[in-house]
């Protein structure tokens, strides 16, 4: 196939191209330009270096955040923590209570297993988006939760921070509590402050 048969992949987007890049091989011309990209199907298209770049850098970027700002996901007692609250609040402050968990992509668990710290990171910072905040900005304890299973019992109290959710602090390592309790978790929720959605 010649250079003026192939079809022209703008900006690399076609996602079969970007499946196969690490199959491919590239011809060039006499000034080193790439002039066809040849995928693992052998079909030919015409690419520039640019296109290339493009998505290498793409690429990269994605490797960057996977690295540096990893999926979270909640342990079985928080998020049976959280749920509980959820549950408790009326539906607009419900609304706005799951959209708050849905951004955090930080967590920070103390060693002792006996608090976590949830962050919405943007730009290196925490910066949890206003309008998912509650109107009330200052600190305050939205509930406390009990959990047992047989004989195991475990106590979170439940944070807000800046109008949004910040903590669990538990009188015991919760990280205890997970490994000994067997079965399904007795959840008991008591309200404490009651948010009004900004």
């Amino acid at each position: 196939m010649s250079l003026d048969d192939a079809p022209y992949v703008a900006g690399l987007e076609d996602t079969r191209i970007r499946r196969i890049l690490p199959l491919i091989s590239i011809s060039t011309d006499h000034l080193g330009a790439p002039r066809l990209i040849k995928g693992c199907c052998g079909r030919p298209v015409r690419v520039r270096w640019r296109d290339i770049v493009w998505m290498l850098m793409s690429t990269l970027i994605e490797i960057l955040k996977r690295l540096f700002l990893p999926r979270v996901e909640l342990s079985r007692v928080e998020r049976t923590i959280f749920d509980s609250v959820v549950k408790m609040l009326p539906p607009r402050e419900a609304e706005i209570w799951a959209k708050q968990l849905a951004v955090v992509n930080k967590i920070h668990r103390s060693p002792d297993g006996k608090e976590i710290n949830l962050f919405s990171m943007r730009r290196g910072k925490s910066d949890f988006p206003d309008e998912l905040c509650f109107n009330l900005r200052e600190p305050f304890k939205i509930a406390v939760v009990d959990l047992s299973a047989g004989k195991c019992r475990l106590r979170g109290r439940v944070w807000c921070v800046n109008g949004h959710v910040f903590s669990i602090e538990y009188k015991t390592s919760w990280k205890n509590f997970d490994k000994e309790a067997v079965g399904d978790l007795t959840v008991h929720c008591h309200l404490e402050t009651s948010p009004v959605a900004g």
